[in-house]
């Protein structure tokens, strides 16, 4: 029988047996025993015979017959796998607001959410009420104070906050949101609440970036408290309220007060100290949110 080979038939021979073994062998890169269609092993440190402990596979690069990627590993768990830090450089800065965020479980594995959702737990944020312990003496109408922040400092994640040494400054810790509120109640003319002439006081917060780091003021209120003419402490009207976003180092914020109103006595005024159940006092509190 004759057969006739052409330069046609002898490349698609050659072709057929290339294919074949690409198709069916494990590639190994620097390595002599691979244990996947594509092995790498970048330091060479793999036993020829047995497979590489976690030492040795750190160093590895496999792609399994799934199309998973593994680096640092064997098996990995996704299309993608890391066992090692990961870094993306030339990030585009994204100049409008962000609709969703990568987070990752305590696996590691990543997963992308609403940014609504992201959020410290309950138990990581600071609910903090800075109260007062004595009443204060506003000495001149029509001139601010600082509250003197000199009572006790209740609620979660206190050591967060800093009180100046002053007692006039909240020093807030870097990179939160925080809403701060405040409660002044009013005495009077007097320390010890008497018929006293009519008066009202005024409050506000301030905030201070003492360290130019890109602190916030967001929103910010007024608080009016009016006094009483009656025998007894008189309550708030309105509360004065601020919202900062502190930066990477932080920032204070103090309450100013004055007292004013035709009425008001030129010698000064009192607001309140530590609240009771018989007397109002005066109080901030602080939100992170």
């Amino acid at each position: 029988m004759l057969i006739i080979y052409t330069r046609r038939t002898i490349t698609l021979f050659f072709l057929s047996i290339l294919f074949g073994t690409v198709c069916s062998a494990q590639t190994g890169v620097n390595t002599k025993n691979p244990l996947h269609p594509l092995h790498v092993d970048g330091k060479g440190d793999n036993p020829s015979t047995t497979p590489p402990n976690a030492l040795q596979q750190s160093n590895d690069v496999v792609i399994t017959s799934n199309g998973d990627v593994g680096i640092g590993l064997l098996i990995p768990g996704a299309k993608l796998d890391v066992n090692g830090r990961v870094r993306i450089g030339d990030l585009q800065k994204l100049t409008t607001k962000p609709k969703k965020v990568i987070v990752a479980d305590d696996e590691g594995n990543l997963y992308y959410t609403d940014v609504e959702t992201i959020a410290p737990p309950v138990e990581d944020r600071i609910y903090s009420i800075i109260n007062k312990n004595a009443r204060q003496r506003l000495a001149t109408k029509s001139t601010y104070y600082p509250m003197i922040l000199d009572g006790a400092v209740n609620g979660v994640n206190n050591e967060k906050l800093t009180i100046s040494a002053d007692k006039t400054r909240i020093q807030l810790p870097p990179n939160k949101t925080l809403k701060i509120s405040g409660s002044i109640g009013i005495i009077g003319a007097n320390e010890t609440p008497t018929t006293t002439n009519a008066a009202y006081i005024v409050s506000q917060f301030d905030l201070e970036n003492i360290h130019n780091d890109g602190s916030q003021l967001l929103v910010r209120t007024i608080g009016y408290t009016e006094s009483s003419t009656e025998r007894y402490d008189d309550g708030g009207v309105s509360m004065p309220i601020i919202i900062v976003r502190t930066g990477n180092i932080g920032a204070n914020v103090f309450l100013r007060v004055k007292y004013d109103g035709s009425d008001a006595p030129a010698n000064g005024y009192y607001i309140g100290g530590e609240p009771g159940e018989t007397t109002i006092g005066s109080y901030i509190l602080v939100e992170e949110i």
